[in-house]
């Protein structure tokens, strides 16, 4: 009684007996229907409720109402150099206009020597530039740091701020390690 459903057929664990161990078997219900098979006709009303019985309920998906997808992040930096603005940028717990804020102000106190130099190392080059200018999409879907290297580059000499604040900061750090000197160089001229 062999028949091929045209549906899923449910899963039955059961452990599979070798052929032989199931049919030599005096005993053996498979030995009975093995030579009943020839006999036994199933009709076609049989068949399909067999199938009935057997098969996987069939799950009808609903139609899911298609929402328009929200933008995702757009990143014009590799991401390496992305990373390292972001890790930056987060040193600071403030907006990015802040951090710019800070580097059109010349604020040196705000920003320590050793952020100044780090900060110096991520300015943007000629390439990153240019393909920044040249991104003319919506600023919101920006990453992080794309929004805020495009802020900087639209500061006037901004590299030069940023080198200014650096010496500004190497200096007064430079004055308080040459002070002592200083003072006993002038006590001995006196």
């Amino acid at each position: 009684m062999k028949f091929k459903a045209g549906k899923k057929m449910r899963t039955l664990n059961w452990k599979k007996l070798a052929r032989n161990t199931a049919y030599n078997n005096q005993l053996s219900l498979w030995k009975e229907c093995s030579q009943l098979e020839e006999h036994i006709v199933v009709d076609d009303k049989d068949k399909n409720d067999i199938i009935e019985l057997f098969c996987r309920p069939e799950i009808i998906k609903a139609k899911k109402e298609e929402k328009p997808k929200e933008p995702s992040v757009v990143s014009l930096l590799d991401g390496k150099a992305s990373l390292n603005v972001n890790i930056f940028l987060k040193q600071f717990r403030t907006s990015n206009k802040e951090v710019v804020a800070i580097i059109i102000e010349g604020n040196v106190e705000k920003i320590s020597l050793e952020q100044l130099k780090a900060f110096e190392k991520l300015l943007p080059d000629k390439g990153t530039i240019d393909t920044l200018k040249s991104y003319n999409g919506d600023r919101k879907v920006l990453g992080t740091a794309e929004d805020f290297l495009l802020e900087l580059i639209a500061v006037e000499k901004y590299t030069m701020r940023v080198q200014g604040m650096l010496l500004r900061l190497e200096f007064l750090e430079k004055k308080q390690e040459l002070r002592p000197t200083l003072v006993t160089l002038h006590e001995a001229i006196d």
